[in-house]
């Protein structure tokens, strides 16, 4: 039995071989992945290819979450020394 998976984004028909809409270029959602790792197994060269692109895409999105970190980090600091500077001046003015 062969069961076509539809892009979320187009609604066109998925390829069997590969985890992009072959009409509108978008990844198969979470879904869709799971589903088709099911019907394809988990030890073949599509499975390969899909888990580098999965290892890829979380490395992506940890790499921008310590980005937004480092420069909510650097806002907090700015904002405490500009605290400390207003209540010195308040305390000597």
């Amino acid at each position: 039995m062969v069961i076509k998976l539809k892009c979320k984004h187009c609604g066109h028909a998925l390829s069997n071989n590969s985890p992009i809409c072959p009409h509108c270029g978008m990844l198969m959602s979470e879904e869709q992945l799971k589903r088709r790792k099911e019907l394809n197994g988990y030890n073949n060269p599509y499975m390969q290819r899909l888990n580098k692109l999965n290892e890829e895409k979380l490395k992506y999105k940890i790499e921008e979450n310590e980005e937004h970190i480092n420069i909510g980090a650097i806002i907090v600091i700015i904002a405490i020394v500009l605290i400390v500077i207003l209540i010195a001046i308040l305390l000597n003015g």
